[in-house]
């Protein structure tokens, strides 16, 4: 009977029916174990689930079955490789960070001014660095999150990012009111309205993937 010996932060050693002793990642757990527990394992899909021996699981559509040890061929103080794949939200969530950042460097401002052209990115303003820049940190932050499975952080984190944009957009249209002539979306890039898609996208996004 598979049984729980010793938890070290989110490392679980767990004494298998063979005699060995196994090293399974928190994460694979639908339970948080205390040393003693005893345990079944479990195949969702291809990635395993270790439960308390005690619990009764469901099938409620997903394809759950109880899996031998060897299956999964466990070795003596060996981590157990699992399917970590992230899932399309994920994934587009990964495409929309990279596109905030990249639209960074894409022109916020086009003024055309006696047949020459001028424009403004949201990194290097008149040669000073730009908010842009706190953004592309605050987008890595989030990477960085994500792959550490702190979702619920990576989404805090991203509102601090669209908040930081919508005050330099308020900012923005402020100071144009009082010194340009024309209206300021006449002169908006692409830039900006890259920045605004990939940013709104990038918060629902983790938000919607906040508990997962």
């Amino acid at each position: 009977m598979a049984k729980v010996i010793k938890i070290e932060g989110e490392n679980v050693f767990i004494n298998t029916d063979d005699g060995r002793v196994s090293n399974i990642s928190i994460q694979n757990m639908n339970f948080t174990p205390v040393v003693g527990d005893e345990v079944d394992f479990f195949n969702n899909n291809g990635a395993l689930l270790v439960v308390k021996k005690q619990n009764q699981v469901v099938n409620n559509g997903m394809n759950i079955d109880n899996i031998n040890n060897s299956n999964y061929n466990v070795q003596p103080n060996s981590t157990i490789s699992v399917n970590n794949k992230p899932d399309s939200i994920t994934i587009l969530l990964y495409i929309a960070l990279a596109l905030s950042m990249l639209s960074c460097f894409l022109p916020i401002i086009s003024i055309s001014y006696m047949g020459v052209n001028y424009s403004i990115n949201y990194v290097y303003n008149g040669g000073k660095v730009a908010d842009g820049v706190i953004i592309i940190i605050i987008q890595f932050i989030v990477f960085t999150l994500l792959f550490s499975k702190k979702k619920k952080a990576a989404c805090w984190v991203e509102l601090l990012a669209l908040g930081i944009f919508g005050l330099t957009v308020y900012n923005l249209f402020s100071k144009a009111s009082e010194l340009l002539s024309i209206p300021l979306f006449n002169l908006l890039g692409i830039g900006f309205y890259f920045l605004v898609i990939s940013l709104i996208a990038s918060f629902v996004l983790a938000f919607m993937i906040r508990n997962k």
